[in-house]
């Protein structure tokens, strides 16, 4: 709805009443066409250290599979994740991650708190066409 808005085209059908699954699939195809976005679980249950740093793309799989047994919000709505745009239709530069380090506040067996600090990033032109 928000992208009717800006567009301002008219919007024929509201996602609010959907699933989480079902709305975040309609982003998620969107995002996947336009947008390049690193993954940040905040360690939700069946998130860990390993899924720092990839792309939703990559962990959309995982993220369905973890609302299938867990009941997550693949949507990210409760927290489960952050995500760092990198590219996307409006930015005039890629963002490029040239250096990044995984630092752990607590390796707490049932609550570790683990996060990728953003050391070097770069701009990379992108092609016009």
């Amino acid at each position: 709805q928000l992208l009717c808005l800006w567009r301002t085209l008219p919007s024929s059908s509201s996602q609010h009443h959907q699933p989480g699954s079902s709305a975040l699939l309609l982003c998620f195809l969107f995002v996947c066409l336009f947008w390049v976005c690193l993954f940040f679980p905040s360690l939700s249950l069946g998130l860990n250290q390993s899924h720092l740093g990839n792309t939703i793309e990559e962990l959309f799989p995982h993220l369905c599979k973890l609302n299938e047994k867990y009941g997550i919000n693949i949507c990210g709505e409760g927290g489960e994740y952050e995500t760092f745009t990198l590219d996307c239709p409006l930015f005039q530069k890629e963002i490029i991650l040239k250096q990044s380090e995984v630092c752990v506040q607590s390796s707490d067996e049932l609550a570790p708190v683990v996060y990728l600090k953003l050391e070097k990033l770069g701009l990379k032109n992108k092609f016009r066409t």
